[in-house]
């Protein structure tokens, strides 16, 4: 099979065609991190995708570059096909702003990073300088530009895969087929068109989100479980929020989010509950608020899964587990959800139980949260 190095008037060369599609992965890759981590809480599992969309970043900029000079050494063959002079102004507007988006994008990507004081590794093998130093306001401004680059980007990239479906279905030349990988010569539509699949499954499933589900308030419940003198009492938490995505076929961007109003706290004795509110126990008037928030989920088959969260109680934040199963059914018509599961934590890891309630002589250390949630499609 012949080889094409340099760019002639009716082909691209191998270098062009491989910083083409190289440039279009980094860009799929940067886009679909940068919309599952937008959404996740605060954890290593964001922190490690944020490192994954930087990365990805100072890639396209790297790739972006070294195709310009490219470009400059090689110049890109004539159209393939006649083209009206609105036609040619457009094509050469949509290609300049998007090389323009493609620099600007990762640069202010990497301008952000330093003015939030978080230098840019490279996927772990360098560490990029920082370019200012920190500065919260400019952060702002810049995270303001970054996003709306990202929109830039979209559309741009909307119009360039329009325009070449348009001269592929519609006028029938070459211009998308010769950028394919191995293309010699006019060889059919069939290429094209599975380009042009790839592509439209491939914007599908970035585009994919979890379902969003709005818990029951009467038929929800947050109890616990733990000893007094060796005894099992129970208590539960009356009032709460819940904030969910979730499908079992997309955990990676499936999340759950939960409130606890600490004041809730119900034992079945008021006295207890008055100690369980106070500044020993939960502090609820400096600590009104415990919450829960998962990092990543993952399947175990048969309708389990396992959690791993941050759960913040009287000040405290920790890493737990929450396993639990979902079964879906329907009700009335309606759609339904049914979660249950449970998480055991160490009650003095969150402080909770000060001065002589520090041991577990009269109150036990271990405590079982139970949570169950019937949650129902969110309007």
């Amino acid at each position: 099979m012949e080889l094409v190095w340099r760019n002639d008037r009716n082909r691209w060369g191998i270098p062009a065609k491989a910083f083409h599609w190289i440039t279009v992965v980094l860009v799929a890759g940067m886009a679909i991190v940068g919309v599952i981590m937008a959404d996740m809480p605060l954890g290593v599992r964001k922190l490690e995708l944020y490192g994954l969309h930087k990365s990805f970043g100072i890639a396209v900029l790297a790739f972006t570059l070294l195709r310009l000079a490219w470009r400059w050494v090689d110049p890109p063959p004539g159209p393939a096909g006649p083209m009206r002079p609105w036609e040619t102004a457009l094509a050469r507007s949509v290609h300049a702003a998007l090389y323009g988006v493609l620099i600007a994008m990762p640069i202010t990507g990497w301008l952000m990073s330093s003015a939030a004081n978080f230098s840019v590794s490279v996927f772990g093998l360098f560490t990029l300088p920082d370019l200012i130093g920190p500065d919260p306001a400019l952060e702002k401004t810049l995270k303001a530009t970054h996003g709306w680059l990202a929109v830039a980007l979209g559309l741009l990239v909307a119009l360039h895969v329009v325009g070449a479906v348009r001269h592929h279905v519609m006028l029938g030349d070459d211009t998308l087929r010769r950028m394919l990988p191995g293309w010699r010569g006019r060889t059919g539509v069939g290429a094209g068109v599975l380009v042009i699949a790839a592509l439209a499954s491939g914007a599908a499933a970035a585009a994919d989100a979890p379902a969003r589900w709005q818990a029951d308030p009467e038929a929800s419940r947050i109890t616990f479980e733990g000893t007094q003198l060796g005894a099992a009492f129970e208590g539960r938490f009356g009032a709460f929020t819940a904030d969910i995505a979730f499908d079992p076929d997309n955990l990676v961007a499936s999340y759950a989010r939960v409130r606890i109003d600490a004041a809730s706290i119900d034992t079945g004795n008021a006295e207890r509950d008055q100690a369980a509110r106070g500044p020993d126990w939960l502090h609820a008037a400096e600590h009104p608020e415990a919450s829960f928030e998962t990092t990543t989920i993952r399947g175990l088959g048969n309708g389990r899964f396992e959690a791993e969260a941050t759960l913040t109680l009287r000040g405290e934040t920790r890493t737990v587990r929450l396993r639990f199963t979902v079964e879906f059914g329907d009700e009335g018509g309606r759609q339904v959800a049914r979660m249950a599961g449970t998480v055991d934590i160490s009650r003095t890891d969150f402080g909770v139980g000060q001065g002589q309630w520090a041991t577990d002589g009269v109150v036990g250390d271990r405590v079982q949260i139970r949570v169950e949630v019937v949650a129902h499609p969110a309007p």
